[in-house]
């Protein structure tokens, strides 16, 4: 990490590992690549510190009805899955 507090990938996969967290690179890519999408610079943003706490928070409700982005139809059929199982 250097001295403005921004982690790399790589640097941010060793962080979550080193607390026992699962990640791998594809799916830390993954929310890097919707994190860009959602701000309006022309740079590609990279991941602090604070946004470790994000990623855990978006791994948990990536393929759920709390995703974000994903349409009414799409919470409906998650809802109704969840409550069958």
């Amino acid at each position: 990490m250097n001295s403005r507090g921004i982690l790399n990938v790589e640097e941010t996969i060793r962080l979550f590992k080193s607390y026992g967290l699962k990640v791998d690179e594809n799916s830390v890519n993954e929310w890097v690549r919707e994190n860009n999408k959602k701000i309006s610079t022309a740079y590609n943003r990279q991941v602090i510190e604070d946004d470790l706490y994000r990623y855990n928070d978006w791994c948990r409700v990536k393929g759920t009805h709390y995703e974000e982005g994903i349409d009414d139809k799409t919470k409906i059929a998650r809802l109704l899955e969840e409550v069958q199982l």
